[in-house]
């Protein structure tokens, strides 16, 4: 449904399996206030719409580290009063097994990073354009993917690694989220100036009445092709970043007058956690500003930093000086004079109702990959997609997750989520349980 603002949690660099030489109560202690903090900021502002994960989850691409990561999410979730499938993420530098990039990974790798400006976006298309069988890039993020997938956010492919999703606001604007992939070229060796973002991602769509919201874990500086995917990235009004473990916000306005906000999530867990780098989140609302001809974003930011003393957080004093949040007005030049809302009397009705059906049926969907691949493991979810008669005839994309992407298209598309749904449910805890929203 329509609204006209989005409460988010913006979480970032987690490390998930990080804890050694005793810092693992410390670390834990402090997610665990994150969780209450998160409860009594909802109950004093209103509950989240969604979590923002920009990155760095895990510490070293681990399984394990993603199942630990997922109930964590699952109780901020609660906390925050939003569904638990409504998370959004995207791969850090930590979300490599770096283990699994083998000697072909390593030269492809090398191939991109040697590539001269001219000629990088080729070098880039021509690895990406091999197939997933045996593409050395890949393995690396193989254990990321399936945790993504449970929130409907693995990348939808090799050449178009960028997901997207798309929130309303009112009958006319909406915003969409862009989760980009900052580590197609990510091993031992990262330093700033030697990553890659690729225009495949960076050159956004514009669209009328659409407002860009972009997640990147690492900041622009990282990337050789910084310079021109700058210029392209303007056409956000908002860019998120993590990685570099610290929080802050800025305004920027380019050559052109384009402005745009740019918000650093800090480090939920910081590996050496101190007064310079704290234990750190944000709550941010984008809400639809301006009267009916000139609409415009506006940016509330709610930056939380730990308090050393009190062993708990606090809302970042360092930055907010006497103001209760930060809050920035942001033009968008692609939305439009507000069209009338009033009901049109030659109108068909139940186009309108098609409409909500449609975005019903969609947040049941997405609801139901979340169950998926939370309460399945593989073979139990190969054995369902069987038994549908789902699953490609001819595997030419070898990669599991890939697989199981295209058989849960190919179950929507062939009618087959009410029974996909009761044959999922058979595996989750009666106590978690849900009614099947598609036997209609």
């Amino acid at each position: 449904m329509a609204q006209e603002s989005y409460r988010f949690i913006h979480l970032s660099d987690i490390h998930f399996g990080q804890e050694k030489h005793g810092t693992l109560v410390v670390h834990k202690d402090a997610r665990d206030k994150l969780i209450e903090d998160c409860a009594e900021f909802a109950s004093a502002h209103g509950p989240a719409d969604g979590i923002l994960v920009v990155g760095d989850i895990a510490y070293a691409g681990k399984q394990r580290e993603y199942e630990d990561a997922a109930k964590w999410l699952k109780a901020v979730a609660q906390a925050g009063g939003c569904e638990e499938y409504s998370v959004r993420t995207i791969p850090g530098n930590h979300d490599i097994d770096r283990t699994c990039i083998n000697v072909y990974g390593r030269n492809a790798h090398q191939a991109i990073r040697q590539a001269t400006l001219a000629q990088l976006d080729g070098v880039i298309e021509e690895h990406l354009a091999e197939a997933e069988v045996g593409n050395a890039m890949l393995p690396k993020v193989a254990a990321y993917r399936e945790f993504a997938s449970r929130f409907d956010c693995d990348f939808p492919s090799l050449k178009h690694p960028c997901w997207a999703k798309e929130y309303p606001l009112t009958h006319q604007y909406a915003l969409r989220i862009l989760g980009m992939n900052s580590v197609q070229v990510c091993d031992g060796s990262d330093v700033k100036g030697n990553m890659v973002l690729g225009n495949n991602q960076y050159i956004i769509k514009e669209k009328d009445n659409i407002a860009p919201i972009v997640l990147i874990h690492h900041p622009l500086v990282w990337f050789k092709d910084e310079t021109e995917a700058e210029r392209y990235l303007h056409r956000a009004p908002v860019l998120l970043f993590g990685h570099e473990h610290t929080q802050g916000c800025q305004r920027i306005e380019n050559q052109s007058g384009q402005v745009q906000v740019r918000i650093f999530s800090g480090a939920v867990n910081p590996p050496g956690a101190s007064e310079e780098f704290p234990f750190q989140y944000n709550w941010m609302e984008l809400s639809l500003a301006g009267n009916a001809e000139s609409r415009h974003l506006n940016v509330a930011l709610w930056p939380r930093r730990w308090h050393f003393v009190q062993k708990h957080f606090v809302p970042d004093w360092y930055s907010l000086g006497e103001k209760s949040f930060h809050s920035f007005d942001v033009p968008c030049p692609k939305f439009r004079p507000e069209a009338p809302s009033a009901p049109n009397p030659g109108a068909n009705p139940c186009v309108a109702n098609s409409e909500v059906n449609m975005a019903d049926n969609e947040r049941d969907f997405e609801r139901l990959k979340y169950f998926f691949w939370t309460h399945l493991d593989w073979q139990e979810r190969v054995k369902v997609l069987a038994s549908l008669d789902v699953l490609p005839k001819t595997i030419t994309q070898p990669q599991p997750q890939t697989l199981e992407h295209l058989a849960l298209k190919a179950a929507q598309q062939k009618g087959r989520l009410r029974e996909l749904w009761e044959m999922t449910m058979a595996n989750v805890p009666p106590n978690e349980q849900h009614p099947n929203p598609f036997t209609k």
